[in-house]
């Protein structure tokens, strides 16, 4: 299979800095697990060992969820242990409290495809619910141990939102620097076949959905290949997000860089090849296109809310719950 190649880089994988607070010694007094606080959002990069936890003399402090991350501290690790070796690809998601119910849907509808698909995603947690919940489950995944996650959905067009979603893009970063073939995929979508046997370009660097037809490029579904290239080209979008001060959300800096890359007269590297609406579905052509045999996925996105997108789910029969 075409991904199988892997391509070797000279980068430097990051990880993310102060995962956890010092937890101090407490005199009598309960001890409570914090989230660090960063100075550089999404720019900090993951120890591979977490902070000294000193033992309260009433042993308050909850062991279970520290030893937990313990085993899950370095991003390498965690993606080593999910990467099928032969393949060097890894299924990229993510996953808080809110929208938990939407992820274990995606999840399902891969499952139901093929195991291997659910056992070679890695879901990024962004709270604890998630992390513990996953990992009661038996389910690996990561803890992002970033603090920006409210137990509330982010509403669209806000800070919070926007800095949510540029998120994806440092994470996806990581994964390439890593060395390893990386296919984003948000929580949003039911897949009614195995994606990646409908990827079917073998040079290409870049893969990505498309909302509207010969326009806007959609950042919730794209396999990125492992390149030089297309290090570069997420290393600018990234730039990008960060010298805007995340005033927009990720898909508006991804369009920035990439629209212009797809106009040139020759498609060289990076590569870019957007997938045919009619099989990679998104929520504008959903009514339209939903129910044919060819479709490989649907992205349950133009739709404002977690709730209209779960009612849709539902209406069309795609909702496992």
């Amino acid at each position: 299979l075409w991904w199988m190649q892997k391509h070797n880089t000279n980068q430097m994988y990051s990880s993310i800095r102060d995962a956890l607070q010092h937890i101090a010694s407490a005199n009598g007094s309960l001890v409570k697990l914090g989230f660090a606080d960063t100075k550089q959002t999404y720019s900090s990069s993951l120890r591979d060992d977490l902070q000294r936890v000193a033992n309260a003399k009433e042993n308050h402090v909850k062991l279970d969820f520290v030893d937990a991350i313990r085993k899950e501290s370095s991003l390498r690790d965690s993606l080593q242990h999910v990467v099928n070796a032969k393949e060097n690809l890894v299924i990229l998601t993510f996953v808080d409290k809110a929208y938990f119910k939407m992820f274990w849907n995606m999840r399902l509808s891969l499952q139901k495809i093929n195991k291997h698909l659910t056992d070679i995603m890695l879901p990024i947690c962004k709270d604890e619910f998630s992390f513990r919940k996953l990992k009661s489950m038996d389910v690996r995944c990561y803890f992002a141990g970033t603090k920006s996650n409210k137990t509330g959905l982010a509403r669209y067009g806000t800070m919070q939102f926007n800095k949510e979603t540029n998120a994806k893009i440092h994470w996806l970063l990581q994964c390439l620097q890593l060395g390893y073939n990386t296919l984003l995929t948000d929580g949003d979508i039911f897949y009614k076949k195995d994606p990646l046997l409908h990827l079917n370009c073998s040079d290409c660097d870049i893969i990505i959905q498309e909302n509207i037809a010969k326009g806007e490029l959609n950042s919730g579904f794209m396999f990125v290949r492992n390149t030089h290239a297309s290090i570069r080209v997420f290393k600018k979008v990234a730039k990008l997000a960060t010298d805007a001060k995340f005033s927009t959300h990720d898909q508006v800096y991804v369009n920035r860089i990439l629209r212009p890359m797809l106009k040139r007269k020759t498609n060289r590297a990076p590569k870019i090849k957007v997938l045919d609406r009619t099989k990679f579905v998104t929520g504008q052509n959903f009514k339209k296109y939903w129910n044919r045999r060819s479709v490989v996925m649907i992205h349950n996105n133009f739709k404002i809310g977690l709730d209209p997108k779960i009612e849709r789910f539902k209406k069309y029969g795609m909702w496992y719950e």
